[in-house]
This record gives structure tokens, sequence and C-alpha cells, in this order.
């Protein structure tokens, strides 16, 4: 079980403050079926999908507001540790970019400090040594094709046939950039005039207004505490594992 690593995106589930609790065993037995019995637990959502779509998007975003020049990291490194690939690594930090899936989950995320993606940090500035990191968490338009299918989907709950009242509610709950708005319109079967009232209050969001930033520091103290929660994982593992199918 020595040998077991995590994804720094895993980090913050071994990060409780009362110990490994049930998350972090959770976690170190998908880490042990992965790694040691070769299962691969597959997670889907819409949330991550759009995530990992806009990513680029995101980083453009970024470079656009912070006058930035970042391009996508496609290196994965890993120590006896833990293993990641972080978004972004420039000269002196390490950047990750977080795409919110609405209005409301980005201002969620301010309210949150960044603290939930911290471990995950932590590990990217061990694996690169780097001294700073930063979580910026970003705005941005769902993907076409991707809200083209979830007024498909939603269309099943109306028969088939979505109001359009429904249709450019969700449309306005799910973009932000006035251009790109209309763009999407006018290639989505909707009936302009019945909803003109809810086209015309769309409210733009300014670029300025779609990124937020939190701040860390390398720190051997936060460093260590994630090794010791690793090696408790790992003697549970050592310990339960045996007796399981």
């Amino acid at each position: 079980m020595e040998d077991i690593i995590f994804r720094c995106s895993s980090l913050p589930n071994l990060a409780g403050v009362k110990g490994l609790g049930v998350t972090g065993q959770k976690e170190a037995i998908k880490a042990y079926i992965e790694q040691v019995k070769g299962r691969t637990k597959e997670i889907k959502s819409k949330y991550l999908d759009k995530g990992k779509i806009n990513e680029v998007g995101g980083i453009g975003l970024v470079n656009e507001v912070l006058g930035t020049s970042y391009v996508k990291n496609e290196d994965r490194l890993r120590n006896e540790w833990i293993t990641g690939e972080c978004d972004v690594q420039d000269t002196a930090e390490i950047t990750d970019i977080k795409c919110s899936w609405d209005y409301f989950t980005f201002t969620d995320a301010i309210g949150g400090n960044g603290k939930d993606y911290e471990p995950q940090l932590i590990g990217y500035m061990e694996l690169w040594n780097k001294p700073k990191s930063r979580v910026i968490y970003c705005l941005t338009d769902m993907p076409h094709s991707m809200l083209n299918d979830l007024l498909q989907k939603e269309a099943y709950n109306w028969g088939g046939d979505l109001p359009d009242l429904v249709a450019i509610r969700m449309i306005k709950n799910l973009m932000f950039d006035k251009d790109n708005f209309h763009e999407f319109l006018d290639s989505y079967p909707i009936n302009k005039n019945d909803v003109m009232l809810h086209i015309n209050s769309f409210v733009h969001i300014p670029k300025d207004e779609r990124i937020y930033e939190f701040k860390f520091e390398r720190s051997k103290t936060r460093a260590d505490f994630i090794y010791n929660r690793i090696t408790e994982a790992r003697q549970f593992l050592s310990k339960h594992f045996k007796t399981l199918p």
C-alpha cells in the first residue's frame, strides 16, 4: 500500500479537519481499486463537462482580462505521494482555472474563499516546486452545442415541444456575453416576438466581472499535513483491505 499515490484533485477529500474520515477513506479505496485492481470509476456530470469544454476558453478570458499569456499545460508530474496536471504553470506560480456552471455557482465559489481547492494547489506547488499558486474562477458562456443538448433534454419534459418562454429563461441563465447570446438566438428555433421582453432585458456581464481569484503561498506545514493524511490513507488500506472482496 506504500505505493498508492493520489491525484492532486482528490486531495481536498483527504484534508478534512477531523482526520481522514469517511470521505478520505472512500478516496483511498478509489485509488486502491484504480491502481491495484485496474478499474476506473467513471464520473460524469454536466458541470464537469462544461468545465472541461470551456477550459481553454477560461484561460483565454483570464489572458484577456489580466493581460497574461497563459497556455494550457499538458504535462503530468508525480512524486512518491501525489500526481497532478495543473492548468497553467508559469515562471513563478501555478494557476488553476475553474469554469463555473452559472452566475449562482460563480458567486458561491467567491464566498468560499477558494479553500475547497487549496489542498489541490498545495499538491501542484509541491510537484512543480513553485512558491505561489492561485485558483481563478471564470464565468464563461455555455458552449452552443452543450446548450442545445440541454434544451433538447428539457423538451422531453414538455412532450418534445419546449415552450419559448422556458427556453429563453434557460438560455439567459447560461449566457453572459450579449453578442454570444444573440448569436445563439439566431441559430435556435425560437419565436423572438413572443419573448422579446426577455431578450431586451438580457444583462451583459463585462469580462472583468467574470473572473475572481484566490492566491495561496507554498507552506511546508500545509504540505506535511497533506502527506500525513496520505500516510493515514495508506495505513487504512493496509489494515482493512485484505478483508474486502
